[in-house]
């Protein structure tokens, strides 16, 4: 099992401060030489106080505090350049709801150290799945994958996925692309670009779980967002180069 050495964990948080201690205490002792930075949005529940009381804080675990709400993208952004200045040799990025099960954290891991640029953590390839999910939201779920896809021309179950795993040098490359999207839109327009870039991707079985405390940050901004976006993909698309 990877012990998470030369990885760095980035986890967005806005009013989490419920889920925050599960999600440490499984993923913390799962990787113990990985570094797990939290960018926070001015949450007022608490979070960040909390951080700071953990024994790790300081030494694992650290805490980047944001001035205001200003979204999903900005904050993995901002978290995956700090990991990147910190020399991690891979990024993961994950939710702070246990959607994401801190178990299949070390798969994503693997995966990238064996070679692939992105390992995404797919709910929708053999071995994935959802658990606690409306049939209408799966129904739009795998209607903006197979949007997504043929739009793209990409070949993946789950684009949209958020549960990712970056090797350095890929997302370094990624990240000098400008993306205009938050939410699912960004997650696409990051893949796209590791993609055209002639990146490895990898899909990775992960079994999904609707959040268990708290509100889901899903909006029809960042659908309609997504769905205006993802077209303009394909104006810029070229086929990757072999690898």
């Amino acid at each position: 099992m990877h012990s998470g050495k030369g990885v760095v964990i980035v986890v967005p948080t806005y009013q989490e401060a419920a889920n925050l201690p599960i999600l440490l205490d499984q993923l913390l002792p799962a990787l113990p030489e990985a570094r797990l930075w939290i960018v926070d949005d001015a949450s007022g529940d608490g979070t960040p106080e909390q951080l700071k009381q953990h024994p790790l804080f300081g030494e694992r675990l650290f805490l980047l505090e944001r001035s205001g709400k200003s979204g999903l993208a900005s904050a993995l952004c901002d978290g995956f350049r700090i990991a990147l200045a910190e020399g991690a040799e891979i990024i993961v990025q994950m939710d702070a709801d246990l959607s994401h099960d801190p178990a299949d954290v070390v798969r994503l891991i693997e995966a990238a150290a064996d070679g692939a640029d992105l390992a995404i953590g797919s709910r929708y390839c053999v071995g994935g799945g959802i658990r606690h999910w409306s049939p209408w939201r799966r129904l739009l779920s795998r209607a903006a994958a197979a949007y997504v896809r043929g739009w793209t021309g990409m070949n993946l179950s789950d684009p949209t996925a958020g549960f990712r795993a970056f090797r350095a040098p890929a997302l370094a490359r990624a990240l000098e692309s400008p993306t205009a999207c938050d939410g699912y839109g960004f997650q696409v327009e990051m893949a796209h670009t590791v993609w055209k870039q002639g990146g490895v991707i990898r899909e990775v079985p992960v079994v999904f779980t609707e959040r268990r405390e708290g509100q889901s940050k899903l909006s029809s901004a960042i659908v309609y967002e997504a769905i205006l976006r993802v077209p303009l993909l394909c104006w810029h698309r070229h086929p990757p180069r072999e690898r």
